[in-house]
This record gives structure tokens, C-alpha cells and sequence, in this order.
């Protein structure tokens, strides 16, 4: 894998789920009705992606791409599956 087309691709990935989470949160608890909450959390955790896909794919041998992918995407996905359960 090209590093900067993986970066880029689990970014958008990533980044679409939590636009996701903005717009559709608030359906799972009331909690989530505020916008400016929602609008944070999405912040925080963009925050995090960025600097988590820019530095962990370098940090891991080689191959470490899938180990990122599913570092990174697992946790939202498993969240999100336990919330909706």
C-alpha cells in the first residue's frame, strides 16, 4: 500500500462515519440532541483519526496497514454495533 492513498483512504472512511454520527446520534439517547455536544464529540474524534492515521501506519513493520485499519475502524464499529444493540 502507498502510504499517503491508505492515509487518505481511512481517513475518509473514518471521517464519514462520524459525519454520520452528527447527523444521526441523537436518535440513540436524548443526551445526544445537542448539537454543539454531537458537533465536540466529532471534533475531538477527528482530532484523533488525523493524528492516529499520520503516525500509527510508520510506527507498526511492514504489512502495518491492516493492523491500522483495524485498530482504527474496529473500535467505531464496535461501539456503534453495542449502542444500536
Amino acid at each position: 500500500l502507498q502510504k499517503h492513498i491508505f492515509s487518505t483512504t481511512v481517513t475518509a472512511v473514518m471521517s464519514n462515519a462520524l459525519l454520520t454520527f452528527a447527523q444521526f446520534s441523537s436518535v440513540v439517547h436524548k443526551m445526544l440532541d445537542s448539537a454543539m455536544l454531537r458537533g465536540a464529540i466529532v471534533l475531538s474524534a477527528e482530532v484523533v483519526l488525523v493524528g492516529t492515521v499520520a503516525t500509527m501506519p510508520y510506527a507498526l513493520p511492514a504489512n502495518g496497514g491492516v493492523w491500522t485499519l483495524f485498530t482504527v475502524q474496529s473500535p467505531g464499529v464496535f461501539l456503534a454495533t453495542g449502542i444500536s444493540g
